[in-house]
């Protein structure tokens, strides 16, 4: 690097371990590199540290792609082909949505998905967007073509889930966390849900029953006090 560079940009640089004399295309290397850990491929939206971490990263690079249009060097950090710029998209549209900006998410998450229709988390954010918009029934084709690809994509489960728990369709939440369960997945702790709304079920189930033939809630109190005095 020749130019001189301001300390909010020197900061930028630092969150890649670059300093002033080193070249930009290795902050862009190490973009690429830390926003492809394993920590980020995963669905991070409701984890505080996680998102913080992605949030700087990524919002650092960004300013330094706005404030460095003079430099000399600045063709370094733009994206040479389909896969830099399907990451940088895809990271766009994570970061607009765990900032809550579902237009831009949705924007350049397809953006995306145009490059790269076989990247299951990719399909699990677009799932994820489309079921806080209330899009169930499209929601739950792209967790669908996620499970597709990745079988026990652990995010697809949960959130394939999820979907259809907000959409009202308990038995198919269950389908689908139960699945989670039966292998020891722990990022989501499913079994506690599971059994409130099987709960939740069973209650519906009996006042539909008791609705239809009230004598038998009477009865069913008789023996659940019999029950208690064995």
């Amino acid at each position: 690097m020749s130019a001189k560079l301001t300390d909010e940009e020197l900061n930028a640089l630092a969150v890649f371990g670059a300093a002033e004399t080193d070249p930009l295309l290795k902050v862009k290397q190490v973009y690429l590199m830390k926003t492809r850990e394993n920590n980020f491929r995963k669905v991070i939206a409701g984890n505080k540290l996680l998102m913080q971490d992605f949030s700087r990263l990524h919002s650092n690079y960004y300013k330094l792609m706005q404030s460095l249009k003079d430099h000399p060097d600045y063709a370094d950090l733009n994206f040479e082909n389909s896969e830099e710029l399907f990451i940088f998209f895809f990271n766009q549209g994570v970061y607009a949505l765990i900032n809550g900006d579902y237009l831009q998410a949705n924007e350049n998450l397809q953006r995306a998905y145009n490059l790269n229709k076989n990247d299951p988390l990719l399909l699990v954010y677009l799932g994820l967007l489309l079921m806080l918009r209330e899009n169930y029934q499209i929601a739950e084709r792209f967790f669908e073509d996620a499970l597709k690809i990745d079988p026990e994509n652990e995010d697809a489960l949960y959130y394939a889930g999820e979907n259809f728990r907000r959409a009202k369709l308990f038995f198919k939440t269950i389908e689908y966390w139960e699945k989670l369960t039966s292998k020891g997945y722990s990022g989501y702790e499913v079994s506690f849900k599971i059994k409130e709304i099987k709960h939740q079920l069973e209650l519906e189930e009996r006042r539909k029953k008791y609705a239809r033939y009230p004598f038998l809630e009477l009865f069913d109190r008789i023996v659940d006090r019999f029950k208690k005095r064995i």
